[in-house]
C-alpha cells in the first residue's frame, strides 16, 4: 500500500513538472511510474531474495521485510531521480544539476553500503554459504554432476549441520550415485533433525528411503517407508501403486486390491502396471 502511494506521488510530481514546462503530462507520468516501479519490482523479486537466500527464517522474517522495504524504496528513489534528471537535464541550472547528481550518488552509496553490510555479516557468520552452496549443489544435481553436488552439500552441511533440507538434498545425490547406504543415512538424519520448511521434502524423505531399500532389494523396509509416505500423503498415486506392487510380490492379493481402489488419475506411463495388478483382483 505504501509503495502504491509513493508511486502515485511520483506520477503527480512528474505530471506537475511537465505541466509547468509545457511538456506531455501523460508521457511524463508514465515515465515517472516506470522509473519507480520497474527498479523496485526487479530488486524485490530477484536481487534482494538472491542476496539473502538461505538466511531468512521464521524468527527474523519481519526484520528482513522491513530491510527489504527500505532498500526497495531506495532503489525506487534512485530510479526516479535518474529519470527526472534525464527529462529535465537541458533545463536545469548548474546548482540543480549538482543537487540531482549528489542525490543519485548518495542513494547509490546508501544502497550499496546496506547490501555490503548485509553480505559482510552473512559471510562472517557463515550463514550465506549455506544458501549459496545449497543452490549450487541443486544445480549440479539437476545437471547429473552428482559428485560435484555432494561436494557442495558437504560444505553447506559443515557450516549448517542442523538443516534437514541439506541432508535430504545430499541424500538425493547419493541415491542418484547408487550409494544407497549413505543416502539412507542422510534421509534418516534429515528426519531426525526434522526442521523441514517444506512438507513435501519431509514426506519425500520417507519416499526416498523406500526407494533406496527397494533398490537394495530389502522389500520389507521398502514397504514400511512407502506406507509411512502414504500416511503423510494419501493422494500420491505412485506411492499407492508401489505399495500394491510390493504386496503382489508377497502374494497378498487382498492388500493389492485394497490399495488399488484408492488410485485415481494415474500417470499414463504407469497404467500398464496398474492394469496387470488390477486383473488379479478380478480372479
Amino acid at each position: 500500500m505504501i509503495e502504491i502511494i509513493l508511486m502515485i506521488a511520483v506520477i503527480g510530481w512528474f505530471t506537475t513538472t511537465a505541466k509547468s514546462k509545457n511538456k506531455n503530462k501523460i508521457l511524463w507520468g508514465i515515465i515517472g511510474a516506470v522509473s519507480y516501479y520497474v527498479p523496485v519490482l526487479l530488486f524485490g523479486l530477484f536481487i534482494f531474495p538472491l542476496i539473502t537466500v538461505g538466511w531468512i527464517n521464521k524468527d527474523n522474517e519481519t526484520i528482513f521485510q522491513v530491510i527489504g522495504f527500505f532498500l526497495n524504496l531506495t532503489v525506487g528513489v534512485i530510479g526516479v531521480l535518474i529519470a527526472k534528471w534525464t527529462l529535465e537535464k537541458s533545463d536545469l541550472t548548474a546548482k540543480s544539476k549538482k543537487l540531482f547528481l549528489l542525490s543519485i550518488i548518495g542513494g547509490l552509496v546508501i544502497l550499496f553500503a546496506a547490501l555490503f553490510l548485509l553480505n559482510y555479516y552473512k559471510v562472517k557468520s557463515g550463514t550465506s554459504i549455506y544458501g549459496f552452496e545449497n543452490v549450487t549443489g541443486l544445480q549440479k544435481l539437476d545437471k547429473g554432476d552428482y559428485v560435484g553436488a555432494i561436494d557442495e552439500f558437504n560444505i553447506a552441511i559443515k557450516r549448517e549441520p542442523n538443516k534437514s533440507a541439506l541432508y535430504y538434498n545430499r541424500g538425493l545425490a547419493y541415491e542418484k550415485s547408487k550409494d544407497y547406504n549413505k543416502a539412507i543415512n542422510d534421509f534418516q538424519q534429515s528426519l531426525t533433525i526434522n526442521n523441514f520448511k517444506e512438507q513435501a521434502k519431509h514426506t519425500g524423505a520417507y519416499y526416498e528411503l523406500g526407494n533406496c531399500y527397494g533398490a537394495m532389494n530389502e522389500l520389507d523396509s521398502c514397504l514400511k517407508y512407502y506406507q509411512k509416505t502414504n500416511e503423510l500423503d494419501p493422494t500420491d498415486n505412485l506411492v499407492i501403486l508401489n505399495i500394491a506392487f510390493l504386496y503382489d510380490t508377497k502374494g497378498d492379493t487382498n492388500q493389492v486390491c485394497k490399495y488399488l481402489k484408492d488410485i485415481k488419475n494415474l500417470d499414463p506411463k504407469f497404467q500398464e502396471t496398474f492394469n496387470k495388478l488390477k486383473e488379479k483382483c478380478k480372479e
